[in-house]
């Protein structure tokens, strides 16, 4: 399912515009795989924020059996990594170096368990009486080079992928992952296996969904296209004040002002949810 959909904006800047394309034929891709599947949840343009540490995710897929984060790159020339895992784009025939976007994806993992693992108790069930965790959630790590461009190896970066490849490397790790969780592979490997109940992976993308903290100022060109929510999203229903909060489940709505007045979460800043428009 496509909880969050790719907003495109209005750009002049050529590789700005370039980017953006390159994020938009993933979005496209995560679609067709995704988007009739009721227990894989993406999330498009997620930018979310955690102790003054922001994370702006390009695409997230979120699953029973861990969180998938695909970093998009456009490329129309070459894109190398050479034998020590530094990274260079050639373009109009000039390379250049350019940090590692494994590495960035990686940090962009960091803060989205932080901020799930210090929000475990209002999404997460308990366990034998006793509070399940983040702690071993798995976030697995792709760079999405795009169609155009190609790829010159000299070391093994099993995270970068042409665009097309991404979503079947994320079916075929799904699957595993599921097979893994099952009784008897527990039992039988040294690893520990991790996994949510559907109602919990609902809780993760909603709550990941409400976190979302866009730039303020951004103009999308889709800005009347609904987007697709989930079960507990607020636009299912009039929100009133003293309602529960759909986001988090254990705050009460109460009535907030800035330039118009709306209404928010009690259990703010844990929880960023408001109906402000």
């Amino acid at each position: 399912m496509i909880l969050k959909e790719k907003q495109l904006k209005t750009i002049s800047d050529p590789r700005l515009k370039a980017g953006q394309d390159a994020e938009k034929q993933m979005a496209f891709y995560l679609n067709r795989a995704f988007k009739d599947q009721d227990d894989c949840y993406v999330l498009n343009d997620l930018r979310v924020t955690h102790k003054n540490n922001v994370a702006q995710i390009d695409h997230l897929v979120v699953t029973q059996y861990g969180l998938f984060i695909v970093e998009s790159k456009s490329v129309y020339g070459k894109i190398a990594v050479n034998a020590s895992k530094e990274w260079s784009r050639t373009y109009n025939k000039t390379p250049s170096g350019m940090a590692s976007p494994v590495l960035q994806a990686e940090e962009q993992g960091k803060i989205l368990k932080n901020l799930l693992r210090d929000n475990a108790e209002q999404i997460l069930d308990k366990l034998l009486g006793m509070q399940k965790s983040f702690r071993e959630c798995p976030i697995f790590v792709y760079v999405a080079i795009s169609d155009t461009g190609i790829i010159e190896r000299k070391a093994d970066i099993s995270e970068l992928k042409k665009a097309d490849q991404v979503t079947q490397e994320i079916c075929s790790k799904i699957k595993n992952l599921k097979k893994n969780s099952s009784i008897l592979s527990v039992l039988s490997s040294s690893e520990p296996a991790w996994s949510m109940s559907a109602k919990e992976t609902v809780k993760v993308a909603n709550f990941l969904y409400h976190q979302h903290t866009p730039l303020i100022g951004a103009v999308s060109l889709q800005a009347t296209k609904a987007t697709p929510t989930l079960e507990a999203a607020p636009e299912s229903k009039t929100l009133n004040e003293n309602d529960e909060c759909p986001a988090c489940k254990t705050g009460k709505l109460i009535k907030r002002k800035a330039k118009t007045e709306f209404l928010g979460c009690s259990q703010y800043p844990k929880c960023r949810f408001t109906d402000y428009k």
